[in-house]
């Protein structure tokens, strides 16, 4: 999941957490781009307004990895 506001990477976190699903939140688009390099996800949420890399940009690379 990424989302520039910790406050709603928390909520998530916690609400996908319950649900007995494995979490990992990144805090930018960078930072996001840099997980999905090094670890292979099922499932990609994101913000799509975001300072910097926005979620749209995101999504593409995560496309291309």
């Amino acid at each position: 999941m990424v989302d520039d506001e910790q406050a709603v990477r928390d909520l998530l976190a916690k609400t996908l957490t319950m649900a007995d699903y494995d979490v990992d939140a990144a805090p930018d688009g960078a930072s996001a781009i840099e997980r999905l390099r090094a670890v292979e996800y099922d499932l990609l949420i994101t913000d799509l307004k975001m300072p910097g890399m926005d979620g749209l940009s995101v999504i593409r690379e995560a496309r291309r990895t």
